[in-house]
């Protein structure tokens, strides 16, 4: 519930498989095909974005027709999310699929990378711009929402498989006879990516490269304080549990005692503070010259006590990690423990995700659990 005539009703979709019969994490795979099955609509995603578009923008009420539909905007929102089960339920008790992505509200960016085992993916070819006639509808105003909404209202894709390349023809013609029109999008490389940008006034969508890094990872850690993420991270590194080595550790804190942690490993341990009446600017630009000096793929916020500009975060677009201590999107920014214990929370957590320009606000990579009770300290 939010304000006085506003609130949202949602469903769950539960299903129950056998384990044998899950898609396995194979071994890394290069060259696996992306096939893309076509929504029905919304999907329970970006609901507020076209509330915002139909109805304040485009100035329609519910029963009002849309042309481009073929029906009002009440029966255009309450469209059922369509399942996929039928056409894909064979494939995937006949070995046919490596992975499956269930494109939701972050777009190919935000899906696609967590769902093949052989690496993220890289489209190949620009997929079909819109999300049909709803796309086409919205389209009549030219105010339209950017960033993290508009993939999730304009994807025509919602459902895409990774095929081996050798299965491709048998996947296509099975779903063919089942009546699904089933296109490529893409394909797997390792240490390769791209990401679909969409204009956020023509809404045409682009291919455009998207910085990504190779295994085994190179890694730059920053830290302010005692260092035990670092420890973690690091120690996770020795036993070959993360593909990836730590190359430098630098901090905002000459005293920070992660510095010490870092040294005591043989690790590169840099000091790089923020000098008295120094403009933000001219200190991440040293921050940044020493992480680009170390060759580093990937930067981990390891207890970083500073906001980073969105310029420092476009520098290594997509090479950020930072771990947060609740389970995102819910409690972000500072006292996030405080802030569930506060709510009551049974369960907490934390969470690891790429930095955006937002707080805390990036893709998810991975959360942890555990209970939690008023006792928790």
């Amino acid at each position: 519930m939010y304000a006085d005539g506003d609130y949202d009703l949602a469903g769950t979709i539960v299903g129950v498989v056998d384990r044998p019969k899950l898609p396995r994490r194979l071994p890394r795979r290069r060259r696996d095909v992306l096939l893309g099955l076509p929504s029905s609509g919304l999907h329970t995603n970006g609901y507020s974005l076209a509330r915002m578009l139909f109805f304040e923008r485009l100035g329609l009420g519910p029963h009002d027709l849309v042309p481009e539909l073929g029906s009002t905007v009440a029966e255009a929102l309450l469209a059922i999310h369509r399942s996929y089960l039928a056409p894909l339920q064979p494939l995937v008790e006949d070995g046919l699929l490596s992975a499956m992505s269930h494109v939701t509200g972050g777009g190919f960016p935000d899906n696609l990378p967590a769902g093949p085992p052989g690496g993220p993916p890289r489209p190949s070819s620009r997929p079909e711009a819109g999300n049909g006639p709803l796309c086409s509808a919205s389209s009549r105003t030219k105010e339209r929402a950017s960033g993290r909404d508009a993939p999730c209202l304009q994807l025509r894709h919602r459902m895409v498989l990774f095929v081996a390349a050798s299965n491709v023809p048998e996947v296509t013609r099975r779903l063919a006879a089942a009546g699904e029109r089933v296109l490529p999008v893409g394909r797997v490389e390792r240490g390769l990516a791209a990401f679909v940008s969409r204009d956020a006034v023509t809404g045409v969508a682009s291919v455009a490269p998207a910085p990504w890094f190779p295994l085994p990872a190179r890694l730059a850690v920053l830290l302010s304080g005692r260092g035990s993420n670092f420890e973690a991270l690091a120690d996770a590194c020795e036993r070959r549990e993360l593909a990836a080595t730590v190359v430098l550790v630098l901090s905002d804190r000459a005293d920070a005692p992660g510095l010490g942690k870092a040294r005591s490993r043989g690790l590169p341990a840099v000091v790089e503070e923020r000098l008295a009446g120094e403009a933000r600017a001219a200190h991440e630009e040293r921050l940044a010259m020493r992480i680009e000096a170390a060759a580093a793929d990937l930067v981990c916020l390891a207890g970083f006590m500073r906001v980073l500009s969105p310029a420092f975060v476009a520098r290594f677009e997509r090479r950020i990690v930072n771990v947060h201590p609740s389970l995102l999107p819910a409690f972000p920014g500072l006292d996030a423990q405080k802030q569930a214990l506060e709510h009551g929370v049974k369960v907490a957590g934390a969470t690891v995700h790429l930095v955006d320009a937002g707080t805390d606000t990036g893709p998810i990579a991975g959360r942890n659990r555990c209970r939690s009770s008023p006792e928790t300290t």
